[in-house]
């Protein structure tokens, strides 16, 4: 096969910067900014260049584990995905069934969209509850800076003579 280089964006963060992905027989070899990108013009940030560190990584979960022993003890046995998959849809409906469909609440992180597949699901279910990575992430950052600065927007940049970012940098964050 070969080295080739893909071109692709990041998915690290919403910021979606360009990247440049070389591909060696099918393994991830190397990941560079793409100066050729409209938005982060080859910026690449420690997250994206350690990408290739989470799909490598030796400790990485590539199958579902089923604990055994008490909760805290650390261990596992790995099962089938159709073993795992029979074990939760058998927990929902037990759950949905002792307690009602309503006492399930279904979360779900960034995936860089709603999925419409989640839609679908909690209709059939019967749960309204839906549970966005808005409430964990967005909306706790917006609290966090009406605390800090009295309303929701960034700041001001045009009529301010000094700001400091404290841990942050939007041009590359948000």
């Amino acid at each position: 096969m070969g080295l080739k280089i893909v071109k692709s964006i990041c998915f690290e963060c919403h910021s979606r910067c360009g990247v440049l992905l070389e591909v060696e027989n099918g393994k991830l070899v190397s990941i560079k900014g793409d100066k050729e990108h409209p938005f982060s013009h080859g910026y690449i940030c420690p997250k994206g260049l350690a990408a290739s560190e989470i799909i490598y990584h030796p400790e990485r979960i590539t199958h579902p584990l089923r604990r055994i022993g008490e909760k805290g003890e650390g261990k596992f046995e790995k099962i089938s995905w159709d073993e795992a998959l029979d074990i939760i849809s058998e927990r929902l409906i037990s759950f949905r069934d002792q307690f009602g469909a309503e006492s399930v609440v279904f979360g779900q992180g960034t995936t860089r969209g709603n999925p419409p597949w989640i839609s679908r699901f909690l209709t059939l279910f019967g749960s309204p509850n839906y549970s966005a990575p808005a409430n964990y992430s967005l909306g706790p950052i917006l609290m966090g800076m009406v605390a800090v600065s009295g309303s929701g927007a960034l700041f001001d940049i045009a009529s301010s003579k000094c700001i400091v970012l404290w841990g942050s940098n939007p041009e590359q964050s948000f």
